[in-house]
């Protein structure tokens, strides 16, 4: 056993039983930190499952709605006014927290309380149909760029968990290991040498 595939300290009893304890902590510690990957992983999964489905969807909203829009147009609907009037009604966002095996995620949704302005005259009905739609597709913006968010959060931390885990898995733990029986080993060896010399010792004193 190298020097480097344990830890320096010297092979006492105290040791010994510092370096137990500190082995049964840290296999504590290391099952704890698998069932919070083991949880991540599954949120994380639910998460990109979801983020894959909402991209998709935003695709064909966008097309829907320039569609709309530019149906309208040919109606000969005042799209214009229907500009200006969206830029009169801000955009309120709510903001909900969420605890995810311990990590906080921001999550974020439009204010339903958001009134939409309803046009009447040439081609109003598919005006307000093209603003409904244009109202949706910044709902799924929200929504997808909430979920992104959530993501790259949760990819984050699990990418930090998984390190830690393998730290302890394949670097910490069995250099604890390695210590346990590099001491136990130095204290075989010193109680046959107490032994041997001891028997020495009352051989010695037995010849006088």
């Amino acid at each position: 056993m190298t020097d480097k595939a344990r830890f320096p300290i010297f092979a006492t009893r105290q040791n010994l039983r510092v370096t137990n304890g500190r082995l049964k902590t840290v296999d504590k510690g290391h099952s704890l930190l698998k069932s919070k990957r083991d949880m991540l992983q599954i949120h994380f999964r639910k998460i990109e499952e979801k983020y894959n489905s909402l991209n998709d969807n935003l695709k064909f909203l966008f097309n829907k709605a320039y569609l709309s829009l530019n149906k309208a147009e040919f109606l000969g609907a005042n799209v214009d006014y229907l500009v200006k009037e969206a830029e009169k009604t801000p955009v309120n966002l709510e903001c909900e927290v969420l605890m995810v095996s311990g990590i906080q995620i921001s999550n974020f949704t439009l204010n339903s309380n958001n009134e939409v302005t309803q046009m009447h005259g040439l081609g109003s009905f598919q005006l307000n149909q093209t603003s409904k739609l244009f109202r949706d597709l910044v709902k799924k913006l929200i929504e997808i760029n909430s979920v992104n968010n959530s993501y790259n959060i949760l990819k984050q931390t699990l990418d930090n968990t998984n390190r830690r885990v393998n730290s302890l898995e394949f670097s910490f733990i069995p250099k604890l290991k390695n210590t346990l029986s590099f001491i136990n080993e130095e204290l075989d060896e010193q109680e046959r040498e107490d032994f041997f010399r001891l028997r020495k010792i009352q051989g010695l004193i037995s010849k006088k």
